[in-house]
């Protein structure tokens, strides 16, 4: 799973979570509101209300009578939507209003029972007994419209997505930040263990995301601390691949002229055994220039420059060479250029011991009187351009589940491609590796007819293998 897809998917629980949590907490609180169970503050609120507007339009009636009340109370209504009505202790209402009867009956009887506050049918009744300051005592009853808890629910549509836009926008950046700060680091963890599965042991995690305190920091830590083990361990072997090679290229050249010697001195009979150990001496010169090869390209040793190359010229002279070795054993190297190819940035050297390597390897395992058959052609894939060599064998082909190990140093399959064949199990891992410096892939499969067929792709507009753009020369 990419970072990408990590950080949507914690985003979007996280959104999802925050939403459902906001809807649950609003539903119930209406309910609970509706039914009288919760107030939420709103009685005191109304309570308070209703005592300041009264004692107001108590003093304006008894200042400026009956109609200078109706107007002050209408006012009330219009700009709060609170209904005052107001009665003297027999009941008498100060101002006349339909249904002034059954409010006065509710009222008196509420606050006989001691109940000065009541959610009845969509309405809201405060009921008071209040003095005004010349001293009369009065009646008061206010009446509010139940509104829910959030306007949203109201008559104002305008409301609903306006407070939605706010809510998302809330929970939105919320839980971008939480994702981000959840899934970025592991974003860059994940490169960083990608860049060490390419071959760069030398890569390490950022300061910045080791200096966590979490669980994250201390993975980051433990990454490194393991890159440095593998680092540690992999010089140590290309260090003694390199000095065990060395070492043995003395006593393989004393064994030589020491067998020169001995043919010269020895008679006929002895001269198969001389044979045999003349091959032998061989097999291990060419192991020990196999190793030392591929110590070299692994520490890429000097300073190894690319310049612009044709690569159907360079895998063409390869074939050529190899064709002739072949029809020895009765066996042919086919080259073909299909389409054009422009130059591209190469060492030629790397370039023909991948080839090499890979042909080679070819084959020793084609069948007889077959042909190996090599193409150069431009590629285009996933929006990168490419130089693809493809070399197929007609050979028994390698089991699925091993294809990917043909690149790994010293491995030979037991049966068809085993040490009788004459490989030494390290002309793949040096092409891979000579490929993989040029920024480019190899990779094996099986062709349905049968046979085997390795690709060797190199970009175009690759820098040099020094870090170096193109132009420089060795």
């Amino acid at each position: 799973m990419s970072g990408r897809s990590l950080f949507l998917k914690i985003f979007l629980w996280f959104l999802g979570v925050l939403l459902l949590m906001a809807t649950v907490s609003v539903v119930l609180t209406q309910v609970m509101i509706s039914q009288g169970i919760l107030l939420s503050g709103r009685e005191s609120i109304l309570t308070n209300a209703v005592r300041s507007h009264g004692a107001t339009c108590l003093e304006i009636y008894e200042e400026r009578g009956t109609d200078a009340l109706a107007e002050a109370t209408a006012k009330v209504r219009s700009d709060t939507a609170l209904g005052l009505h107001f009665f003297r202790e027999d009941g008498t209402p100060l101002v006349p209003f339909p249904g002034d009867e059954r409010i006065r009956e509710s009222a008196f009887a509420a606050l006989e029972r001691g109940e000065t506050f009541v959610n009845r049918q969509g309405l809201s009744l405060v009921f008071q007994r209040i003095v005004s300051s010349r001293g009369n005592p009065y009646v008061l009853v206010g009446l509010l419209p139940k509104r829910p808890l959030l306007p949203l629910f109201g008559p104002n549509r305008r409301v609903l997505p306006v407070y939605l836009a706010g809510l998302v926008c809330t929970a939105g950046l919320f839980c971008f930040w939480l994702a981000r700060h959840i899934a970025r680091p592991v974003g860059r963890l994940n490169e960083v263990t990608r860049a060490m599965a390419r071959g760069e042991f030398a890569v390490r995690v950022e300061k910045e995301l080791k200096s966590r305190g979490d669980e994250i920091g201390q993975l980051g830590r433990s990454f490194d601390d393991m890159a440095r083990h593998v680092e540690a361990l992999l010089e140590a072997q290309q260090r003694l691949l390199r000095d065990i090679s060395h070492e043995l290229r003395s006593p393989l050249a004393r064994l030589n002229v020491a067998l020169a010697l001995a043919r010269q001195r020895a008679g006929e009979e002895a001269q198969g055994a001389l044979a045999r150990i003349e091959k032998e001496a061989e097999t291990l010169n060419e192991l020990i220039g196999r190793l030392l090869s591929l110590a070299r390209v692994e520490a890429d040793l000097g300073k190894v420059h690319t310049v612009p190359e044709d690569l159907a010229a360079l895998v063409r002279e390869v074939a050529a060479d190899a064709d002739f070795e072949a029809r020895a054993c009765g066996c042919t190297v086919r080259f073909e250029a299909v389409g054009a190819l422009p130059p591209l940035l190469l060492n030629a050297d790397l370039v023909r011991s991948a080839v090499e390597n890979v042909v080679r390897n070819a084959l020793r395992h084609t069948a007889p009187e077959t042909e190996v058959e090599v193409a150069v052609l431009p590629l285009v894939e996933n929006g990168g351009r490419w130089g693809l060599v493809r070399i197929r064998d007609h050979g028994p082909g390698v089991p699925e589940e091993e294809l990917e190990n043909l690149f790994r140093p010293f491995y030979r399959l037991d049966a068809s491609r085993g040490r009788e064949s004459g490989g030494v199990g390290l002309g793949l891992a040096i092409a891979r590796r000579a490929v993989q410096l040029h920024g480019g892939r190899i990779e094996a499969m099986n062709v349905p007819r049968g046979g085997l067929c390795v690709e060797l792709r190199f970009p175009e507009g690759s820098e040099g293998l020094d870090g170096t753009s193109s132009g420089q020369t060795a």
